[in-house]
């Protein structure tokens, strides 16, 4: 039969979470260490759980004035980070022990990420009312040099992170239309775009969806998007930041950049059962690539199964005045399925974001207007700067 072990979450009085690990017959097996946030422990769990494969980081102890028997599990660091219930004897923790190492891969921690995000309350997350109090928040950020921080402001605070291209089934169908049909009506706007994510930058730029997400490393221009308040009035912003090693930062030139851009060229496949990228469209993927400058000749699945984030040229004002970055999405599989943002981008600061109080949308625009942040200003086409004189000066 095989064997299962369900997690156990549990706040204790002092305000602390804990783990415990249960077998088939609920029995607990091991205790984590006390835990300040769920979230918290959640990080200590996913990165120390491997721990529990090696029998040398298990410790076996008997406490003084008793004789039972009970084990830690050490971290390289010798800090306890499991401990075990009491034995009765010396052989019952041991066996124990063997369970643990032989059977810790079957402990299911994507349940326990869905539980605590279901558990996880937005009331809990700091609420910003003010300039003032974000500037508060995000010293919480740490000065590290290996990291970059981007933000994205959301209007409503339920918004998912994902590109545009994905709102709609059939706007996926139809992305290599959408790539083709706009440069084809629209040729002078793509002349200097010589590259795909060139034209997907532009394309964005004109609200075509595509599989760019945009950022920004200002963080009062990610706070006037969450202030949206004619869009979601009636709904809480929200602030995601992003937390992005700089080693994983590419260039709008990179190789990587043209292979995931050209996927928005590729044909979506309905000549099968199924539309998996096949050995076909791959070389129709090499050739696009090709056009951009990248020469790439082993190209498999897996390459394409990720998020990057991406410096575009700042030869678009736009790009220059929301301090501009993009993430850009792959596919898993099939070009149905986009690539899930790596926990690799996440910042363990904030890893929340920040909610943006709806009832104070109106006043927060009025503070990021007198810091010279206005839709005149971060959208310096005339339209907008037109339509900002319009509503605003007189």
């Amino acid at each position: 039969m095989e064997q299962k072990i369900s997690i156990s979450i549990s706040k204790k009085s002092n305000g602390k979470f804990t783990a415990r690990f249960l077998n088939q017959i609920n029995r607990i097996l091991l205790i984590s260490k006390d835990f300040s946030s769920l979230q918290e422990l959640n990080y200590g769990l996913q990165n120390n759980i491997k721990l529990l494969g090696e029998r040398g980081n298990y410790e076996l102890k008997k406490p003084e004035d008793s004789n039972r028997f009970y084990y830690s599990v050490l971290t390289p660091n010798r800090e306890h980070f499991f401990s075990s219930e009491l034995f009765t004897t010396r052989s019952a923790a041991e066996s124990s022990i063997d369970f643990m190492v032989h059977n810790y891969d079957k402990i299911n921690l994507s349940s326990l990420s869905n539980y605590i995000s279901d558990k996880t309350n937005k009331s809990n997350i700091s609420k910003i009312g003010s300039i003032s109090t974000l500037v508060h928040e995000l010293t919480r950020l740490s000065n590290q040099d290996e990291y970059t921080y981007f933000f994205r402001g959301h209007a409503n605070h339920e918004f998912k992170m994902i590109p545009g291209i994905y709102r709609k089934q059939s706007w996926i169908k139809n992305e290599f239309n959408f790539f083709k049909e706009i440069r084809l009506k629209c040729p002078g706007e793509f002349h200097q775009s010589t590259t795909a994510f060139q034209s997907l930058v532009k394309m964005q730029h004109y609200s075509l969806p595509t599989r760019l997400l945009d950022l920004t490393s200002n963080a009062l221009i990610a706070l006037y998007f969450a202030t949206e308040s004619i869009l979601d009035k009636d709904n809480d912003g929200q602030i995601i930041v992003l937390k992005v090693p700089k080693k994983e930062i590419k260039y709008y030139d990179d190789a990587k950049v043209s292979l995931l851009s050209n996927i928005s060229r590729v044909e979506y496949n309905t000549t099968n059962d199924t539309n998996t990228i096949n050995d076909i469209n791959l070389e129709q993927l090499k050739h696009f690539a090709k056009l951009d400058g990248a020469y790439l000749n082993n190209i498999t699945p897996e390459m394409l199964n990720d998020v990057i984030c991406v410096k575009p040229q700042m030869d678009n004002p736009r790009i220059i005045r929301q301090d501009g970055t993009f993430l850009l999405f792959g596919i898993n599989g099939v070009k149905d399925n986009l690539s899930k943002l790596s926990d690799k981008f996440k910042c363990d600061e904030i890893p929340d974001g920040l909610i943006i109080k709806k009832e104070e949308k109106q006043k927060l625009r009025f503070q990021l207007a007198n810091l010279g942040i206005t839709e005149g200003t971060i959208y310096p086409e005339i339209d907008h700067v037109a339509n900002y004189i319009k509503n605003n000066m007189y």
